[in-house]
């Protein structure tokens, strides 16, 4: 969960041996209330997560993260991070992916919520 810095990992103890002393020196610790959060909702279903995808290609706007990150930003003032920007390996990923932050006050995304459906989807 975006803002959560809470993670978990499943691996080889030689591989989990490097990945604990990174996070030594990243981190201290997680807010306990985040633990707690995390613990609860790992075990949820695919389903109860599906209200915070952010494919936009069903808008009519193609498939260019860049193009439509930067689109949505001069229209509505909503900053998205392009989903390419996640896979470096292969960039083609991402298309049609924008990654939302909603650490936000519940006014601000109101806001922008507001913007959005104000928006004409192009076909």
């Amino acid at each position: 969960m975006t803002g959560w810095r809470v993670g978990y990992c499943i691996a080889s103890p030689n591989l989990t041996d490097a990945l604990r002393k990174v996070h030594d020196f990243t981190t201290v610790c997680a807010p306990t209330p985040l633990q707690e959060a995390m613990a609860a909702v790992i075990g949820l279903p695919d389903s109860d997560y599906q209200w915070v995808r952010a494919d936009f290609r069903h808008l009519g706007r193609g498939d260019d993260d860049m193009a439509f990150a930067r689109w949505l930003l001069d229209e509505t003032g909503a900053a998205t991070v392009p989903g390419s920007s996640f896979y470096a390996s292969d960039t083609a990923l991402g298309r049609g992916l924008v990654r939302f932050a909603f650490p936000k006050k519940d006014g601000t995304l109101d806001a922008v919520e507001e913007r959005l459906q104000k928006l004409p989807a192009r076909r």
